[in-house]
């Protein structure tokens, strides 16, 4: 017998498609299959999960590379980049990624500027948001964080942190 499903809570997109997935009953001796149900719990897969979406909004080629690196990485991660607030926004507007990480500095607008806007749009006021700034001054992380930042980070940025962010912020198992 064969039972063929897709994989739930996964966003049909032109770049995430739902794979199926096929789940082949055992060959059954007549004699344990009179003993027990077909299926028992270690026959199972272990429980389907959905590809998170992480938005990277930052205009420097160089850490856009580092990112996706990191992004390669966590296999259940997809990369969204984005290289202006402006586009970013846009971004987060329609694909409600799981986890934000936007860069302070940007070419448009400032990433504060992006995360006051984030927080007053309905449909985006509740994504996790991890600002990344090269200023380590208490007063500017206490601006990000009041103005609705999940995390905050400081360049030169220790990737494990941000990897621990982002497992966090999208219900990620953190190592």
């Amino acid at each position: 017998m064969t039972v063929t499903f897709p994989a739930p809570d996964v966003l049909p997109t032109p770049d995430v498609l739902p794979s199926p997935v096929e789940l082949q009953a055992p060959a059954q001796d007549t004699e344990v299959a009179s003993r027990r149900r077909p299926w028992t719990e270690r026959q199972l897969p272990a429980p389907l999960s959905r590809q998170r979406v992480t938005l990277y909004i930052n205009h420097d080629h160089d850490s856009r590379i580092v990112m996706r690196r990191l992004a390669q990485g966590l296999p259940a991660v997809t990369l969204l980049v984005a290289e202006t607030g402006e586009a970013g926004l846009r971004s987060a507007e329609i694909r409600r990624p799981d986890v934000i990480v936007v860069d302070e500095h940007l070419p448009d607008i400032s990433g504060h500027d992006v995360l006051r806007r984030l927080r007053e749009h309905p449909a985006t006021r509740h994504l996790p948001v991890v600002a990344l700034s090269a200023n380590p001054d208490r007063h500017n992380r206490a601006r990000m964080l009041a103005a609705g930042a999940s995390a905050y980070l400081t360049k030169p940025v220790n990737l494990r942190e941000l990897e621990r962010a982002i497992r966090c912020l999208a219900g990620l198992p953190v190592s």
